[in-house]
């Protein structure tokens, strides 16, 4: 897991009472979990309207959730330090899911690796912010706005 997900999981265990933990296995299909929520982690250098999630690991989230029954919740981080908190059961209420091939590097985990540099189809989807619950720094500290995680 990358330094920029670990930071993020400690500022969203200040606000949980339930506190998550991360995945120890680098290949495991999920990267956090606590007692209510699985999580899928995602570090953005820039923020976007809407953020991008790869079909394939929207399905596995599900179907973690599924099967573990627990939330699933698709966080992603920016530069700026915002946090974006979806919770994909409140999403897929509230939006359909249009998913598009658009080419993508093939991994940014081993970004270093010159063959993860190579672009490859994935079949993606955006999710509006605006659906999200959104920790912002303010004077110093985490604040959340528009709660909406269960």
């Amino acid at each position: 897991m990358k330094d920029k997900e670990l930071h993020t999981v400690n500022i969203l265990n200040t606000f949980l009472s339930n506190k998550i933990t991360t995945e120890v296995d680098n290949f495991s299909v999920i990267d956090a979990k606590s007692k209510d929520y699985v999580i899928e982690l995602k570090h953005r250098n820039r923020y976007y309207d809407d953020m991008l999630i790869e079909k394939d690991k929207f399905e596995r989230l599900m179907d973690s959730s599924n099967l573990n029954n627990l939330i699933p919740l698709y966080v992603c981080s920016v530069e700026n330090g915002d946090i974006f908190v979806f919770n994909m059961l409140k999403v897929i209420r509230c939006v359909p899911l249009e998913w598009e091939t658009q080419m993508h590097n093939k991994s940014t985990e081993f970004y270093d690796k010159p063959d993860n540099k190579k672009k490859k189809r994935k079949l993606v989807s955006f999710i509006p912010t605006s659906l999200s619950t959104r920790a912002t720094l303010v004077d110093g500290k985490y604040e959340l706005q528009n709660i909406c995680l269960y």
